[in-house]
């Protein structure tokens, strides 16, 4: 059976993408983030067509950094074509990912673990609630800013909640389907940059520096000066120091 494309009701984003690129390129903090993440994302990248591997765990650990480059990449394009409820749950993926690279940067036999143990004992070792526990113990967290970031984003984007209704519902008017929103472009780069810089920090400590070639070690340095030029930016404090922009 064959099927007409045309008979399906494909929405054209071009006017929305217009829109919303004007919008960042005409937002001095928007371009800023975008050059965040664009360094980011060249980063991993890179990192991922020319990194070799050999351990089982070196491989998964290439593929945990392909769904998050995936992930980022998404959220990018969903944002852009006004798709922003789909956009928050990319970043959420994007934040798990965050989550789970970071204990394995600290840790490698974490991430032998989580690749080894059957699907029920790695359910119960690492879903998502462990994971947060294990590196706020870790980090000596009690304000459980993790948990709260992630509900937050479960609510309103990844999982269906009568909150979540918020986001294709601006000022209670519900829009269907994609539209152009600064307000929706502002909120979903503002939480990619939150959560991406930091992933692909810990990306770069789970990958040894003496296994990179040249390439990945200039779209590292650039990913990292551009980091440094924003947290400048963003957190001032005398003397030069730089601050944290995440929560992990």
């Amino acid at each position: 059976m064959s099927v007409e494309v045309g008979l399906f009701p494909w929405s054209d984003e071009s006017l929305i993408e217009q829109e919303a690129d004007t919008l960042v390129n005409g937002d001095e903090e928007l371009v800023e983030q975008m050059k965040v993440i664009v360094s980011g994302l060249g980063f991993l990248q890179t990192l991922l067509h020319r990194q070799p591997y050999g351990a089982p765990d070196e491989l998964i650990a290439l593929r945990l950094t392909v769904r998050l480059l995936n992930s980022a990449s998404a959220a990018l394009k969903l944002v852009r074509a006004g798709y922003y409820q789909p956009a928050f749950t990319m970043v959420r993926d994007v934040m798990e990912v965050e989550f789970l690279i970071d204990l394995f940067s600290r840790d490698r036999a974490q991430l032998i673990q989580w690749m080894t143990l059957s699907p029920k004992e790695r359910e119960n070792q690492f879903k998502p609630v462990e994971v947060r526990k294990k590196l706020d113990k870790r980090d000596g967290w009690t304000e459980q800013k993790r948990a709260r970031a992630y509900k937050m984003l479960s609510n309103y984007a990844a999982h269906v909640t009568p909150e979540g209704f918020n986001v294709i519902s601006p000022d209670n008017m519900t829009i269907i389907g994609p539209h152009p929103s600064p307000k929706g472009v502002k909120a979903v780069l503002g939480e990619l940059v939150r959560w991406l810089p930091s992933a692909c920090i810990h990306v770069g400590v789970m990958f040894h520096p003496v296994e990179r070639d040249l390439q990945i070690m200039q779209a590292h340095n650039n990913f990292t000066q551009v980091l440094s030029v924003w947290l400048a930016r963003v957190f001032p404090v005398e003397g030069g120091a730089q601050g944290d922009q995440t929560a992990t």
